[in-house]
């Protein structure tokens, strides 16, 4: 094992439709896989880059990348955006304004 952790749907032990790949690195793949493999138009973010990269991606490969979205993604968000620079397609959502509450030990 090399620390990778992969999230999604499987299909005869290979990943199939959407789901995450975290490299050991801290890399992270989101989007759909085929065969085991990242397949589709997915979202790769890189420990080393400030800005997520959306692209193309066929068996396991980047073939194309596609232009960002205007604007900065919203806070807390990860994942592709639509023109107008709202949140569309597989993304995940961190609630940024939630507020840990106490918890409070029963006697």
């Amino acid at each position: 094992p090399d620390g990778a952790v992969q999230e999604g749907q499987w299909v005869f032990g290979e990943a199939k439709g959407p789901g995450k790949y975290l490299y050991p690195n801290g890399d992270l793949y989101e989007g759909p896989f085929e065969g085991g493999k990242m397949h589709g138009t997915g979202t790769l973010t890189l420990v080393s880059s400030p800005q997520a990269m959306q692209g193309q991606f066929e068996q396991g490969r980047l073939v194309a990348t596609l232009p960002p979205a205007p604007g900065p993604a919203p806070p807390g968000y990860s994942g592709p955006l639509n023109e107008q620079g709202q949140k569309h397609g597989f993304g995940v959502f961190r609630n940024t304004k939630f507020r840990a509450i106490r918890q409070v030990k029963r006697k």
